[in-house]
């Protein structure tokens, strides 16, 4: 069986196929193929012994599946491969992963095709590795100065005295002069 499309479509849509009811006349697997220019694409496949066939008068009506072209992840940053192939694309069912370009990360997203020609999931938050790294940096040195003043104040400052609001805390011996060696 082959279908000669008058004009080029990037959707066909229009395709109906019909397998007999008649055991000696129909096959157990029928595939629709298309042609994107360079090669045959299976478009898909149907069991005709399987659940998914539904029956008519002139036999069982085989359903071509639609094929997703809305709602594909989107947003800064974001890589997907829900495009699928040429002419077929993703068809209900079908999943696909979202993901960061590179240069950023966070998580990758799955995304469903549904039966309305919709994908459905939501995207990847996507940080800038850059941005990170400065965070990163920025709280280490801040650890770095923290764990410093508590080095200086146990080496330095051990065992010594240290001048208060009172004024009796001061040996008689060092008011008046105060050295602090380290």
């Amino acid at each position: 069986l082959g279908l000669a499309l008058q004009t080029s479509s990037e959707m066909v849509r229009c395709v109906q196929l019909l397998q007999s009811q008649v055991s000696c006349c129909r096959s157990r697997q029928v595939q629709l193929d298309v042609w994107d220019g360079t090669a045959w694409q299976v478009m898909h496949t149907w069991d005709t012994q399987g659940a998914k066939v539904k029956n008519s008068t002139l036999g069982q009506q085989l359903v071509v599946p639609i094929t997703c072209d809305e709602a594909k992840p989107d947003g800064a940053n974001v890589v997907h491969n829900c495009d699928g192939l040429p002419v077929v694309g993703q068809q209900e069912g079908q999943t696909c992963v979202a993901s960061c370009v590179e240069g950023y990360f966070g998580g990758t997203s799955e995304y469903l095709c549904t039966g309305s020609g919709k994908f459905e999931g939501s995207g990847p938050n996507c940080y800038s590795v850059d941005f990170a790294t400065r965070v990163a940096f920025l709280t280490a040195i801040g650890f770095f100065v923290v764990l410093l003043s508590h080095q200086y104040k146990f080496w330095c400052m051990f065992q010594k005295v240290r001048l208060g609001h009172e004024p009796d805390m001061m040996p008689s011996l060092l008011r008046g002069r105060w050295l602090e060696q380290c």
